[in-house]
């Protein structure tokens, strides 16, 4: 006897079109026609833990949850984008700012004002800080998923070199606080080509 196989229903995508080529406009763009309780954020060129759903459903079921991140890995690894990453983690953490999935309901996005969409770099930075502000207010906290990191492309390093990142480093830092430092960057690096 012969067994049929079926597919589990997928829920309905949509494809969103933004007319301010941003990352946080793409964000919130998405945001703004999503009908879920929980909204979850990664860059295209990502990819997701086959767990990170279920991981994040089950980490926002916590009261003490206001939202997070998964983290991430890189696709490859080389002793240039090794220490890279040696760099930039310490930095990254300590503002709650990593790679990967970034999650929290769907309330506190809104209640936040979600993503700034006058920033072209860092954009993670002030949206995580206004989490763990409303987050404080309520007992809540920002939540590090690192059992479901999400695996991050190494295209950029594949086009400009395994140590390119160090050298932007500096501005990328200063960007974070003031994005004037980083627009230039920010668009050469990121908005430059025509996807």
């Amino acid at each position: 006897m012969r067994q049929r196989m079926t597919r589990p229903r997928l829920p309905p995508v949509a494809v969103v079109a933004v007319p301010k080529r941003s990352i946080a406009a793409a964000r919130n763009g998405g945001a703004n026609v999503a009908n879920g309780d929980i909204l979850c954020f990664i860059d295209a060129d990502s990819q997701i833990d086959p767990e990170s759903f279920n991981a994040i459903t089950t980490a926002l079921d916590r009261v003490d949850a206001i939202g997070g991140v998964t983290g991430c890995r890189l696709e490859r690894w080389s002793l240039g984008i090794a220490l890279t990453y040696a760099v930039v983690s310490p930095l990254a953490r300590l503002i709650n700012v990593d790679g990967g999935v970034y999650f929290c309901r769907a309330p506190d996005f809104n209640a936040v004002g979600g993503y700034d969409e006058s920033r072209l770099i860092g954009e993670e930075a002030p949206f995580m800080a206004a989490l763990r502000q409303r987050g404080k207010e309520r007992r809540q906290r920002l939540l590090h998923l690192t059992h479901v990191k999400a695996i991050v492309s190494a295209r950029k390093f594949d086009q400009h070199g395994d140590w390119h990142f160090l050298k932007m480093l500096p501005t990328l830092v200063v960007a974070v606080v003031r994005p004037s430092a980083g627009q230039k960057l920010a668009e050469r690096f990121w908005y430059a080509d025509d996807r």
